[in-house]
């Protein structure tokens, strides 16, 4: 299935202001980028614990997950990271 990319100006997406980033939150998004974002996913936690049968406590992958990390790219005008991931 091939996207395509709105000609829209990304502001037009979203009523959300931009906001400058600190330190701390620039690191925050780089560690999930390189850390946990994958082509398949996001993982629900960094560490590798044992898996249980009841609930994710592990280096796994929910579609929750997926979809706050699609709020957070769509809130912050990240389109084209949006459609890649």
């Amino acid at each position: 299935m091939k996207v395509s990319i709105p000609k829209n100006d990304s502001a037009s997406f979203s009523t959300e202001k931009k906001v400058t980033k600190n330190p701390d939150e620039k690191r925050l998004q780089n560690f999930i980028e390189t850390k946990m974002v994958q082509k398949k996913g996001i993982y629900t936690n960094y560490r590798n614990y044992p898996p249980q049968k009841e609930v994710a406590t592990g280096h796994e992958m929910l579609s929750e997950s997926s979809g706050l990390w699609l709020e957070h790219l769509a809130r912050t005008h990240q389109n084209r990271k949006f459609v890649d991931f």
